[in-house]
């Protein structure tokens, strides 16, 4: 793994509930991790989602070995001043020997 090429400085966050002043638990984005990775756009379409057209891109994401992400988590980047989401989909242990890890993600256009 070659550390340079992980330029990109995000947060991953994970989903916690929250419970506001009247008792409703309501659910809230914390920060899990904060870690340097390398993107790669794998793929970009159209889908359909509640009958509308969304444009959608698929990237991967190459880190550190971090235990504990899951495809419950989210990753937040912010680039040039725009804030951009990115949901995992899948963790991937490179070689399964908890040095690297691949994250497979989808952005959709807001």
């Amino acid at each position: 793994m070659r550390a340079g090429k992980k330029r990109h400085r995000v947060t991953i966050q994970q989903s916690t509930p929250a419970t506001s002043s009247s008792g409703e638990v309501t659910l809230t984005w914390a920060t899990f991790a904060t870690v340097f990775l390398e993107s790669r756009q794998t793929a970009g379409g159209e889908t359909e989602i509640a009958e509308a057209g969304a444009a959608e891109a698929e990237y991967v994401f190459s880190t550190r070995w971090t235990p504990g992400v899951t495809p419950e988590m989210r990753i937040v980047m912010t680039l040039r001043g725009s804030t951009r989401t990115f949901e995992i989909n899948r963790v991937d242990d490179v070689q399964l020997r908890g040095i690297e890890m691949h994250l497979y993600c989808t952005e959709a256009a807001n």
